[in-house]
């Protein structure tokens, strides 16, 4: 099966008894380890995947039964939307309401090598836990948001945007504490205006196609509060 990647390599001196035997078979472990599931960083870095433009890579943390996931498949959709390539990864605990949970998502006006992501660079933090976790590996000059109604510390990093937002308390004015994620959302947008706020709105209807009009109208007052209410710095 053709792979699109050459498969011969000019023998050189010294490069093995065999000759170009020995050169298909190195070529050959290299295309399988830049292919395996096993070694994403590199594959994500592969030649092909390379080029000019923004590329952002989101990580959504938090507990099951936050919205975590539903955050990222909007965010995704919105970039869509905007005409980038996306890509959303979920991850979560077999516990799902109360484990942990976490939501990749990667924009990119480039061709996207592997929805996995080592160090992101930005991170939404719904609770404490997932700031402990992910607040070190995010890249420098990347931005971190928090929920401050459920983290109980500050942010120790001084080389990455700073946002937080009450989120749980502002949703529960709202009158749905349940709305916090979309609160954090829109904090989000604001500290890393990735894709606008309308954009979010109108993918609204697509991703939660099977909600009430009620529902998706409170979670647009809850996007445009997390944006109106975060606080950015450095």
């Amino acid at each position: 099966m053709k792979t699109g990647i050459a498969t011969h390599v000019p023998s050189r001196k010294g490069f093995g008894s065999n000759g170009d035997s020995e050169d298909h078979e190195c070529v050959r472990k290299i295309v399988s380890l830049v292919w395996s599931r096993q070694y994403p960083y590199y594959f994500q870095r592969a030649w092909w995947a390379r080029g000019d433009g923004m590329e952002e890579t989101i990580v959504v943390a938090g507990f099951g039964g936050q919205g975590i996931i539903l955050m990222g498949k909007l965010l995704a959709h919105a970039g869509l939307l905007e005409g980038r390539n996306v890509t959303c990864l979920p991850s979560y605990g077999p516990e799902m309401r109360g484990g942990t949970a976490n939501c990749t998502v990667i924009l990119s006006d480039r061709r996207i090598g592997s929805p996995y992501v080592a160090e992101p660079s930005c991170t939404i933090a719904m609770n404490r836990p997932s700031l402990d976790r992910f607040e070190s590996v995010t890249k420098r000059g990347g931005c971190i948001v928090v929920n401050s109604s459920m983290v109980d510390r500050e942010v120790e990093r001084t080389d990455v945007t700073i946002a937080s937002v009450k989120a749980s308390e502002i949703a529960e004015k709202l009158s749905d504490v349940r709305a916090a994620n979309m609160v954090a959302l829109g904090a989000f947008i604001k500290a890393r205006p990735l894709v606008r706020v309308n954009s979010l709105v109108d993918c609204m209807k697509r991703v939660m196609s099977t909600q009430r009009e009620e529902v998706r109208t409170r979670n647009e007052r809850a996007i445009l509060s997390g944006f109106q209410s975060v606080r950015v710095g450095k």
